[in-house]
């Protein structure tokens, strides 16, 4: 069994004590009230109304009844967000706690790790409900934030999404799973499929924050923080609540013969409350639509599988290239997931309570759909079974004291299993690769209301992560040979420590805010006899450590329907695992080690504008710029021993490394509004438009990861038991001329470029009683053939849709 690191086992036993020290009981007075939320939180000064008097709550929610009151005097509980509720005196104080119920179209909108109210973010945030992700009937998380919010997903194969925020994808994007930050030591700076492991089955809500994260997440946060918020448990303290709810649904998509079925207990009582969850996916291959937009003549194959690989399992173990007869088909795109889910929540006391959190995915092989297309290169090219394990402890404890009003505490660990296996037509061996990730994380955030107008927000952050890489090569008949391995193969650590602090006024109508962060990043390497001969201190370790200061000042102003918010912020991403010590065989072309990277820095600012005329139109338009410094690019390097080549499967290939050698400048404009025709009826409209030019050794070039304009308009209906949309996606055209290089996969493209594309969808809800309601769906109703810009799969053609769901 490994050790666990120091740094660990000290973390652990002050997590340990923390929770203790929060445990302890609290005495509840008699003649006072608790009020809560819809989640069992404290409602902070919330008011009851007796008459001409109004009595005030405190921090916690709670409400003091004063002695000339009568047990059977009536009250009035009102909050922002909820419904009000009028009981007596003697109902509260037998009850003791008292659980509001949300008002839908007035809700307060909490985003991010601490919970904050969306209208406090001054910046650009997009929020998905779970009912928009149920109509849009979302096979993933990626196609939940495609068809849902300003973001772009590229795809490599169907099992993938990997989105792009404001012209920054992968690695400088950071994806956040319940507070718990997935983005990990092996997070690389091309495409990534690491979204879908979240079950969009279980979304509760997803928020999308643009620009810089660094303050609160640390590293990584450049475009932006994706965070995918799951159902929590609830408590049931009302009478006339359920202990048990469920909801059992079951779906089948014809566009890649999808069978989905998800099924879910939610159960509590005043003290505990839990949810089981399970969903189960498989999907086939993808077909592709059928009417082009653009001349065909200039490249006929384009899109089409003409011919696909087979691998035959007998005795002779063979592989062959089979004619494809429907080449709209997009054979070796299919796969399979499942996820399971278990949370419990235990109210410890009226202040405080505790959240576990166990949440599992596991993927099938997934066939890398982009390079399989190369038939004359590759036999084998898939990601092997993949897992994900998240455990989290959440602790929140909510008292007026002189440091803070608010705790909450998180520790974490995941799991992490990816492999990849590969075959070339040129070799009789196949490689595999696999890597194991263990992430240990630690965040710890408070919060203090220091006047009426005054708040601080501050924490600690502190995450360890340990890679295990191993790789093999073995032919048919077992012979074993040694390849490299993708990361050093000895020892691979990755571990960070973070404080932060946010002050906030917010007085009539301005809303100020300025914070500062300091994080420290530490990469430790060593290495074991391998193909290449490394220098003598590589086998005995090296370290390699980074500090950033990061920094951002914020002011919105409103007046009437008007709100004008402008920001600078500083982020930053430190060099991970993959960065500096990833060996990775591309075309004909190694990349090799680089323990001397520094961190990525940006500075950006940002303007938004802000108009809403009552209940009808709401409108946003958002301007950013964006300068990169000491931005990682690859550059041609030489091995130790002066050497700028290496032999692999009978091939010379290239050396070549990551350098901090460029700059570059980052410019957008979004706009988003939202019309309400009626109450029944309202229209949602996006677009957005950015540009990027990078500045490499004195010459200018496009920017890679920079989609061309996108955005999409959908017309929502909802009333009585039917809810539709209709929804239009579209993408402008990219040029040759704005690729920018290889991570734009330009490939892929056809010989002018990325053409423009456009698909309409439709969806549609039919509540049956209180307990069923049937889904039906089109899929890209004109079955329009399109590609998005620098994925390596065609988008879905037309399908059907069918849907049932029973909750009880």
């Amino acid at each position: 069994m490994r050790a666990r690191p120091l740094l660990l086992r000290y973390l652990s036993t002050k997590v340990v004590v923390l929770l203790m020290m929060l445990g302890v009981a609290d005495i509840v007075a008699q003649d006072q009230f608790t009020v809560v939320g819809f989640e069992g939180y404290p409602l902070a000064y919330v008011t009851a109304t007796t008459g001409q008097q109004v009595l005030s709550g405190d921090i916690d929610g709670r409400i003091v009844i004063p002695a000339e009151l009568q047990y059977e005097d009536s009250l009035t509980i009102d909050y922002v967000g909820y419904i009000s509720l009028k009981t007596t005196v003697t109902a509260v104080l037998r009850d003791n706690i008292i659980q509001l119920v949300p008002n839908t179209s007035a809700t307060v909108t909490i985003v991010g790790r601490t919970n904050r109210p969306a209208d406090r973010i001054i910046g650009e945030v997009d929020i998905i409900r779970k009912e928009q992700i149920q109509l849009s009937q979302a096979q993933t998380t990626a196609d939940a934030l495609e068809a849902n919010a300003n973001v772009y997903v590229q795809r490599s194969q169907m099992g993938g999404g990997s989105p792009v925020l404001r012209g920054f994808e992968a690695n400088r994007v950071l994806l956040v799973n319940d507070g718990v930050r997935m983005n990990n030591a092996i997070y690389r700076s091309g495409h990534l499929q690491n979204a879908i492991t979240i079950d969009p089955h279980l979304l509760d809500q997803v928020e999308v924050i643009y620009g810089p994260g660094a303050l609160l997440y640390g590293s990584d946060a450049l475009g932006g923080v994706v965070h995918f918020r799951t159902v929590d448990p609830k408590l049931r303290l009302q009478k006339n609540v359920p202990a048990i709810k469920g909801d059992v649904y079951m779906r089948h998509a014809s566009v890649n013969d999808e069978i989905t079925v998800h099924g879910h207990l939610d159960y509590g009582t005043k003290k505990w409350a839990g949810i089981t969850s399970i969903s189960f996916s498989d999907f086939g291959d993808l077909w592709s639509g059928k009417y082009h937009r653009y001349n065909e003549d200039d490249d006929p194959d384009y899109g089409l599988r003409r011919e696909f690989q087979t691998y035959y399992i007998n005795r002779f173990r063979r592989l062959t290239i089979s004619t494809n007869p429907t080449p709209r088909l997009q054979v070796n795109t299919g796969y399979w997931q499942i996820n399971f889910a278990q949370k419990v929540k235990r109210q410890l006391t009226r202040r405080h309570y505790l959240l576990l959190d166990i949440q599992i995915n596991r993927n099938s092989t997934i066939p890398r759909y982009d390079q399989l297309l190369e038939t004359n290169t590759w036999l084998k090219w898939h990601y092997a079974d993949q897992e994900r394990y998240m455990y989290s402890l959440k602790s929140v404890w909510s008292r007026r004291t002189r440091f803070f009003d608010q705790v909450t505490t998180q520790l974490s660990k995941q799991e992490i299993l990816e492999s990849r296996v590969t075959q070339r037509t040129s070799s009789a061996f196949t490689n595999g690769n696999s890597e194991a990730v263990d992430v240990w994380n630690l965040t710890i955030d408070a919060q203090k209301q220091i006047r009426e107008s005054v708040s601080l927000k501050y924490g600690v952050q502190a995450s360890n992560n340990i890679v295990n890489s191993s790789a093999g090569s073995s032919d048919r008949d077992r012979n074993q040979r040694p390849i490299l391995t993708r990361y050093a193969d000895d020892l691979a650590n990755m571990r960070s420590v973070g404080s932060y602090a946010i002050a906030e006024y917010d007085r009539g109508q301005h809303n100020i805010q300025a914070g500062v962060r300091y994080s420290q990043q530490q990469v430790d390497l060593r290495y074991a006899d391998s193909i290449i001969v490394w220098p003598s201190n590589y086998y005995q370790g090296v370290t390699n450590m980074t500090s950033a200061l990061t920094g951002s000042i914020a002011h919105r102003y409103k007046h009437e329907q008007w709100s004008i918010g402008t920001s600078v912020g500083t982020a930053f991403r430190a060099p991970n695992v993959d960065d500096q010590a990833k060996i990775r065989v591309k075309g004909d072309e190694v990349t090799i080690p680089n323990l001397d990277l520094e961190p990525e820095r940006s500075l950006t600012t940002e303007v938004n504008i802000g108009y809403q005329a009552g209940d009808g139109l709401q409108a946003t338009i958002t301007t950013f710029y964006t300068r990169l410094t000491n931005a990682i690019v690859q550059a041609p390097a030489s091995l130790p021993d002066g050497s700028s080549t290496v032999e692999q499967d009978g091939s010379i290939l290239t050396t070549i490394t990551n350098v901090n050698a460029a700059a570059a400048d980052i410019a957008g404009i979004s706009l988003s509004s939202r019309y309400n025709f009626s109450p029944a009826l309202r229209l949602d409209a996006s677009i957005s438009y950015t540009r990027g030019w990078q500045y490499l050794e004195g010459e200018t070039s496009p920017l890679s990861h920079i989609p061309p304009l996108y955005g999409r308009l959908a017309i929502t209906y909802e009333k009585d038991q039917w809810t539709g949309s209709a929804q239009l996606r579209f993408n402008g055209a990219k040029p040759l001329d704005q690729y920018g290089g290889s991570p734009d996969n330009i490939e892929l493209a056809t010989p002018i470029g990325t053409p423009a594309w456009y698909v309409i969808d439709l969806s549609a809800q039919r509540r049956l009683g209180d307990c069923w309601q049937v889904e039906f769906g089109i899929d890209n109703l004109l079955n329009r053939f399109y590609r998005p810009f620098a994925s390596g799969v065609n988008g879905p053609g037309f399908g059907v849709i069918v849907g049932l769901r029973f909750s009880f």
